[in-house]
């Protein structure tokens, strides 16, 4: 019996026998993590400090990040999702987070931040934050036990950079 026959058929059965196996079974998928939430909220939670640097001129800020659980529970098994890219399937584990940054800078000072982390893999090697405070947006990548390369944005353009670690 052909696919077509079978009337209508689940994207997932198509990649199935044209990408090879995609697994999203969670019982499956979750043997494979080398690290789970509480690793997640510890790499990412809680205080830090660091330096903002906008048009030339540096501030020093704090931050305090709380995880933030999900408003609405999902179908999805925690901290998993599965998308399809070429031949192989990509795992991205994504945590929220919410936090207040105190700075000498009047654009940051006092400003609720809304937070994602998220690693990609099955190990807690490499991954991203990505902030919101206020209009900026800031970027940071986690890498080596540690997050670097701290860029801030507004309406999509760079206007600085900022450093982060723990006080």
């Amino acid at each position: 019996m052909s696919l077509y026959r079978l009337g209508r058929v689940s994207p997932c059965v198509v990649v199935l026998f044209s990408q090879g196996a995609c697994s999203s079974n969670s019982e499956e998928g979750e043997a494979n993590f080398k690290f789970g939430s509480s690793d997640m909220k510890a790499v990412a939670g809680g205080d830090w400090q660091g330096t903002l640097t906008l048009g030339g001129s540096a501030t020093t800020y704090t931050l305090t990040l709380d995880y933030a659980a999900p408003s609405q529970p999902s179908s999805q098994p925690a901290c998993t999702s599965r998308t399809l890219t070429g031949p192989a399937c990509v795992t991205v584990s994504s945590m929220g987070f919410v936090g207040v940054l105190t700075s000498a800078d009047s654009a940051f000072d006092g400003q609720a931040v809304s937070a994602t982390f998220e690693v990609f893999g099955e190990e807690l090697t490499n991954g991203q934050l990505m902030m919101k405070a206020g209009e900026h947006d800031l970027y940071a990548s986690y890498g080596s036990g540690k997050f670097e390369g701290g860029n801030v944005s507004l309406k999509g353009n760079t206007v600085g950079s900022f450093t982060m670690s723990r006080p």
